[in-house]
Parts: C-alpha cells; sequence; structure tokens
C-alpha cells in the first residue's frame, strides 16, 4: 500500500528528547504528546526497525562524516512521519482511521503468532514508533483530529548521545530536551529492566564502550575505562551513565543549540510547574488536553508492574523508590565514577545526593 504524506520538514520543527534510558523520557514524550500539535517519534534508531541501518552504533562518537552519511540521515528523519503511519490513519484524520489500522495490527500479530512467522518490518515500524498509542485504552490520547498538519515533530531517541554535532549540523533550528535522573535510581530502574530480559540492546551496547577511548577528547576517562571486561555491570552502566551526560551536556552547551535539561526529581515533585517550563521553553500553549494528561499520569497509581511504557504513577512517591532500592555496591560504584573525573556543574547535585544515600546507609 502506498499513500502520500506531506509534513513540514524544517528544522525549526524538530523536538529531540534525549538522554539515557530510565530517565523519564517516555513520561515527558507522553505529556508532549498529549497536545494537538505535537507528532510524537518513538526510538526510530532501535536496530530492529533497521530505518538507519548504515548509521554508526551508538557509542562511535562522531565529529565528522560524510555528505552522503548526512543527506542519508536527513532524508531518513524526513521521511519517520510516513513510516509511522503507513496505512489508512494519519494526524487529522477521523479516529475511525486509526481504529482500522489498529484492528488490523491486531490481526496481523495473531496471523505471525500463529503461522510462527515474524512481523513484516512495515507493521514493526508502525507498531514501535508508536508505541505508546497501541496499549490498551491509550491511543484516543494520541489520536490528531484536529485539520491541518502537524507543526512539531517529536523524536525521542536515547542512541544519538554521542552525535550532537551532526543533529546540530543537519537541524540548526531544532530543539533539545534531555531528561536525567539521579544515578542509583536510574541504574536501580536499568538493573531491574535488565532482568527482566529488557534492554538487551543497551546492555550488548556496553561492551563497546571503550571504543571511545581512540578519541582524545575521552582520555580523561581512561582510568574509569580501564580493565573493562572486568568489571562489574553496576560499574559499566556508572562509567556509561557518567561519559554520556558529561559528553552530550557538553556538546550540547559548545554547539550553542536551543535546549533544556530536565531533571527527574524536580518534574516528579513539582510536576506542574516543571511541564509549564517545558512548553515555554517549546513556544507551545498547554492545552486542556495536556493539563487533563499531566494531572493523571502524576497522581495515578495504575501502573502495571511489568509495562515499561505505563507512565501513570503517584510521581511524588515514584522517583524516590528506586533511589532507595539502590544497593551499596551500586552507590559506590557510582562514587568511583564521580571521583575518576571533574564533574560538570549540572551533575553536582547528584554528588551532593549520592554523599547523603551513603551517609544514610553507614
Amino acid at each position: 500500500m502506498t499513500t502520500s504524506y506531506k509534513t513540514n520538514d524544517s528544522g525549526s520543527e524538530r523536538i529531540f528528547i534525549l538522554g539515557c534510558e530510565r530517565s523519564g523520557s517516555t513520561w515527558l514524550s507522553n505529556i508532549l504528546s498529549s497536545h494537538e500539535d505535537v507528532q510524537f517519534i518513538m526510538e526510530p534508531f532501535a536496530k530492529q526497525l533497521n530505518i538507519f541501518p548504515d548509521f554508526p552504533e551508538r557509542n562511535q562518537y562522531m565529529e565528522e562524516w560524510s555528505s552522503s552519511l548526512s543527506a542519508s540521515l536527513r532524508r531518513r528523519i524526513n521521511d519517520l512521519p510516513r513510516l509511522q503511519y503507513p496505512f489508512f490513519y494519519r494526524p487529522g484524520r477521523p479516529l475511525f482511521t486509526f481504529s482500522l489500522d489498529r484492528m488490523l495490527l491486531a490481526s496481523m500479530i495473531r496471523f505471525c503468532d500463529a503461522m510462527a512467522r515474524p512481523l513484516a518490518l512495515t507493521w514493526r515500524r508502525y507498531k514501535d514508533l508508536s508505541l505508546t498509542m497501541h496499549r490498551p485504552n491509550s491511543g484516543k490520547l494520541w489520536v490528531k483530529n484536529r485539520p491541518g498538519p502537524i507543526s512539531r515533530i517529536l523524536i525521542k531517541e536515547l542512541r544519538l548521545n554521542f552525535k550532537l554535532s551532526l543533529l546540530v549540523g543537519l537541524f540548526p533550528k531544532a530543539k533539545y530536551i534531555v531528561t536525567i535522573r539521579n544515578p542509583a535510581g536510574q541504574i536501580t530502574s536499568i538493573l531491574d529492566r535488565m532482568q527482566r530480559g529488557s534492554l538487551q540492546e543497551l546492555r550488548e551496547s556496553l561492551n563497546n564502550l571503550p571504543l571511545i577511548l581512540g578519541n582524545p577528547r575521552f582520555r580523561s576517562y581512561q582510568h574509569l575505562l580501564k580493565n573493562w571486561s572486568n568489571k562489574s555491570l553496576e560499574s559499566k552502566l556508572s562509567a556509561w551513565w557518567l561519559i554520556n551526560y558529561q559528553t552530550l551536556i557538553k556538546d550540547l552547551q559548545e554547539s550553542e543549540a536551543s535546549f533544556k535539561l530536565v531533571y527527574h526529581e524536580e518534574i516528579s515533585k513539582q510536576t506542574a510547574e516543571q511541564v509549564d517550563e517545558v512548553f515555554n521553553f517549546l513556544q507551545l500553549e498547554k492545552t486542556g488536553a495536556v493539563l487533563e494528561y499531566v494531572q493523571r499520569s502524576s497522581s495515578s497509581s495504575q501502573r502495571q508492574e511489568f509495562d515499561t511504557l505505563d507512565t501513570m504513577r503517584n510521581s511524588r512517591v515514584y522517583f524516590k523508590q528506586r533511589i532507595e532500592q539502590a544497593s551499596a555496591s551500586l552507590l559506590m560504584s557510582i562514587q568511583d565514577a564521580f571521583a575518576s573525573s571533574d564533574l560538570i556543574q549540572e551533575l553536582e547535585p547528584y554528588r551532593i545526593a549520592l554523599n547523603g544515600c551513603r551517609e544514610g546507609l553507614s
């Protein structure tokens, strides 16, 4: 099935959410996506989607690139809205077209399961690029019924932390949001998901992190990455967290890109105020749908235990739980990582918080 799909591909209309796994990026993406003028695309660089097959892996830091790579990347990013909705539904079309597409997807999944066949790539892309839309009872929130084109394309992608120069070069007017969370809580949550069989792509990519030492800017982390294969998973994740955030934030500052840092703890404690700041940064007005979703997602306790995409939670309580569950060995690993590097100002609050955690365990 081939259909036309028109979207505004101006760089000024791009919003990228960057950061690391389990930082609150999906929750913030869902909040923004509840606005009728925002189209949310979920992690298009995931390997299983094969949209960017020749793109360097996530731990390869990029300062230079070929013209063919940049042209290919721009073309494929601009093509994402069409890949996200390849069938009947488009933002602005009647709600029944979305329902029809979702019924077709459910039928295709049942057929593939019965025949023991993998889901065809077109269907997998449709499902995964709009992953939050296909959860039970969630679709209507993200279906755009307004007429006319969507003016902002929101791309959440956590595999681009070392590709900032390339992104800014392609989309100089784009805006960037970085979600960050106390590493004790964030890594504890990552470890929990890994134990349940999730985040395997991240786990595999950790083995390649020392490759960054080939770039002079990472030599200060040489001690941190020494004897990498013998380190514990907690130590690897602590180093990975630190290097990713330090590199990403420094690159954003040096590039003079328009960006905002969103601390998970702050948006959990003061959700309405922090969401106001994000919408002001993006020059978006909060609508009734946004206000409804913010209130519901930050005060509900309807989480399904194994549902990674369920962002309904009592936010004032939720963000503290993982920090309290952090093991003493993890806290030590994070402290060692912090001690090995000069922390940028934006991460300094977590050094102070970590000292408080360790004092509580002593």
